[in-house]
């Protein structure tokens, strides 16, 4: 009964919890009441309150000791450049922004611990997602309207409600709308109520208006497109071309408004590069000089220097927060080659079990791992992270890929 009881606790704080606690980080963040990244913040606080949660729910000698390994080495990784550093606050910066990586992981332990406790099935999976999307639909479109209330944000479009990262949400609610598009597929998210949340999902990838959800926004219309009867197609697109034609001033006009800094920026894009990459190939040039001038450079190209010290000098560094946005990039500095190659790796065996899944889910493990390598936001933030989480959950838990749920499946259909 006890464990049930924490298994239900911690279900409910992860669905309800988390994302109103990113919602006051980021009202807190927008007011400038605290600095984005810093210590202590509802952000932090609540995945410090999951993680523990977490290590009384895994209960697994073999993940604790794989655990305590990465954390040491991590540990060792900050202590190593403090001691060139010798700043302590920026020790404490390190080693706050390390479980950053440590959150995802316990969480997915956590989460696919209690399933297989309870039995679930990947039906059971699909729809816990749903929940935790309706959730976050609700928590983002109330935000807009808060937002706008308190004076933080002048338009509905690209508010990104109260969160404080509009690229990582859009990330987020980008692959759930794929894995949405995944359940409809399966015949599992097929109901009024699973069209309304899938509904929600896509209003928000507009309000957000980032160019992360234009991108799923087009792959949700090209999933919905293919799945259509060829018949279907050449006349669904007869009928857009009217309506477009029709209408193309009012949609332009409708883009503008949603898009514009999008528009903006595109329009007066100096290189593609520059487009995509927004700029920060800039700071980048910036980092790989700095970084090239270390006195221990080879150390730091395999090894890196932590967190905190990253790309700078341990005789001249600042307490700003200095991520590059770019993930790939941010791993290199502070976790040297080794990082790279285990983040690299990671994404290629994620892309690959999401394609034997559905194409649906592959292309929308591609869109994460572009995402993460270009526009960064991804295994730094708690919340976009998540969408990790329930790609490996939904592989663990699919027919194709789990021989018991297989066996399962193969049942229902001889049944059937």
């Amino acid at each position: 009964m006890h464990e049930k009881v924490l298994n239900r606790i911690f279900l409910i704080s992860f669905i309800y919890l988390v994302p109103l606690f990113d919602s006051i980080t980021g009202l807190l963040v927008r007011g400038d009441s605290i600095q984005a990244g810093g210590i202590g913040s509802p952000s932090q606080l609540i995945r410090l309150y999951i993680i523990t949660l977490s290590i009384f729910i895994i209960r697994s000698n073999v993940n604790y000791i794989y655990i305590t390994l990465g954390s040491c080495y991590l540990l060792f990784i900050e202590i190593v450049s403090f001691c060139f550093h010798k700043d302590v606050s920026g020790l404490l910066y390190g080693l706050v922004f390390s479980y950053k990586f440590f959150y995802s992981i316990f969480i997915y332990l956590a989460l696919k611990k209690i399933f297989n406790e309870s039995n679930y099935s990947f039906s059971d999976v699909l729809k816990f997602i749903r929940n935790f999307l309706f959730f976050l639909c609700i928590i983002i479109l109330v935000g807009n309207i808060l937002a706008i209330k308190v004076g933080i944000s002048s338009s509905i479009f690209r508010s990104k409600g109260l969160f404080p990262s509009g690229n990582g949400l859009g990330l987020l609610l980008g692959v759930l709308s794929l894995i949405m598009r995944l359940g409809a597929n399966e015949k599992i998210l097929n109901s009024f109520t699973d069209k309304i949340v899938y509904f929600l999902t896509l209003v928000c990838l507009v309000l957000v208006a980032t160019k992360a959800s234009v991108i799923f926004l087009i792959l949700n219309a090209a999933v919905m497109f293919f799945a259509l009867h060829p018949i279907a197609r050449y006349i669904g697109l007869f009928v857009v071309s009217i309506i477009i034609a029709i209408f193309w001033t009012n949609i332009i006009y409708g883009l503008n408004l949603a898009f514009d800094v999008i528009i903006f920026r595109f329009e007066n894009k100096e290189s593609w590069l520059q487009f995509i990459l927004s700029g920060r190939e800039n700071y980048i040039n910036t980092a790989v000089d700095t970084f090239e001038k270390s006195p221990w450079y080879f150390p730091r190209f395999i090894f890196g220097a932590g967190s905190f010290l990253s790309y700078e000098l341990p005789s001249d560094f600042t307490l700003s927060y200095k991520m590059l946005e770019m993930d790939g990039v941010d791993v290199f500095f502070m976790y040297g080659l080794i990082g790279l190659i285990i983040y690299v790796l990671f994404f290629i065996y994620l892309t690959i079990r999401s394609f034997e899944i559905s194409r649906i889910l592959g292309w929308g493990a591609v869109a994460l791992f572009l995402h993460s390598l270009m526009a960064g936001h991804t295994i730094f933030n708690g919340l976009s992270a998540t969408a990790i989480v329930f790609i490996l959950l939904l592989k663990n838990f699919h027919p194709k890929t789990n021989k018991k749920e297989y066996i399962n499946y193969e049942s229902s259909i001889s049944v059937s």
